[in-house]
């Protein structure tokens, strides 16, 4: 369980972290809901290793979320992982929102 933890945790963790730089990475919805340890998760579609959700939106935005929509997420990263600063949607919506 722990080496399970460090290559799809911390690995990425570290890699964004040293070489990371402010980018734009396009994801497509693929379903949201409730967990335990993530609260109002936003399940993406083709994200680097097991790291397929983003935790903790505010539920207006969550629940405005289709899937298909496409989002744009800004922030610090690099392919394998990004530090989320804003998160918009650009595509699979009538009225393009943002966080």
């Amino acid at each position: 369980m722990t080496g399970y933890a460090f290559i799809t945790d911390l690995v990425p963790l570290s890699i964004t972290v040293t070489l990371g730089a402010k980018t734009e990475h396009f994801y497509t919805v693929d379903r949201t809901g409730m967990e335990a340890g993530c609260r109002s998760a936003v399940y993406l579609r083709d994200m680097p290793f097991a790291n397929d959700r983003i935790c903790e939106l505010p539920d207006w935005f969550r629940i405005s979320l289709k899937p298909g929509n496409v989002l744009a997420i800004k922030g610090v990263g690099t392919g394998v992982g990004i530090f989320v600063d804003a998160i918009r949607v650009v595509e699979g919506s009538a009225t393009p929102s943002g966080i």
